[in-house]
């Protein structure tokens, strides 16, 4: 399996190499199967205005909440929009049970921090936290179009050899980045790897959700 815990410090080499020409040329192959997992948690869902309450509200009068993206174990993601800046961004929010937890309300902002700090194409990026008008802690991070590879293995149930290629530069190269800056990866899961909709995007993986 090309997905393994192997960093390289310039990745995108990898595909010149005499091992790899041949995977590339094969038609498709049963790789990364392992990940192959139904995670009711983190499984994509669709919001219509009406069902979700935070959808068509402002947040600090600063993001526009217009669809729920996903949700997982630590809360529930948005996609918005930068009213100033008209740019699209995703809004992370903390579950509203866990708001009482000293020790979720701590992790969710060591998250941000740690990922504020980071700048790679495979990353998405955060570009601003705090909390709500009503005491909720957000994260806005990059709008990243497309869909987690949990999906993607659950819909097709294999990858391509190129494919899998593409993604494991991809993540690894954003490891290498993190783990430079002595951050580690705390949750990386298929369910945290986004893949993107732009098929000229060198790195059509991103890591989300440190």
């Amino acid at each position: 399996c090309l997905f393994i815990a192997w960093e390289m410090p310039q990745a995108a080499r990898i595909i010149k190499r005499p091992w790899v020409e041949p995977l590339l040329r094969e038609p498709r192959i049963k790789c990364m199967q392992d990940f192959k997992v139904s995670d009711p948690s983190t499984e994509l869902v669709s919001a219509r205005l009406g069902t979700e309450p935070l959808v068509g509200t402002t947040l600090n009068e600063r993001y526009c909440i217009e669809s729920l993206i996903a949700a997982g174990g630590m809360g529930r993601v948005y996609r918005g929009m930068h009213t100033a800046l008209l740019q699209p961004v995703a809004i992370k929010l903390l579950h509203s049970h866990l708001l009482t937890s000293p020790q979720a309300a701590e992790r969710f902002f060591t998250e941000a921090r740690a990922a504020s700090k980071l700048r790679h194409p495979a990353i998405a990026s955060v570009s601003d936290y705090g909390e709500s008008e009503s005491g909720e802690p957000y994260i806005v991070m990059d709008y990243i179009p497309g869909q987690p590879l949990s999906q993607k293995l659950h819909e097709s149930g294999t990858l391509s050899a190129a494919d899998c290629v593409r993604i494991a530069i991809s993540v690894l190269s954003a490891l290498n980045c993190c783990h430079a800056q002595n951050i580690i990866h705390r949750d990386l899961k298929p369910s945290n790897i986004i893949l993107t909709d732009n098929p000229e995007d060198p790195f059509p993986a991103k890591l989300v959700d440190f």
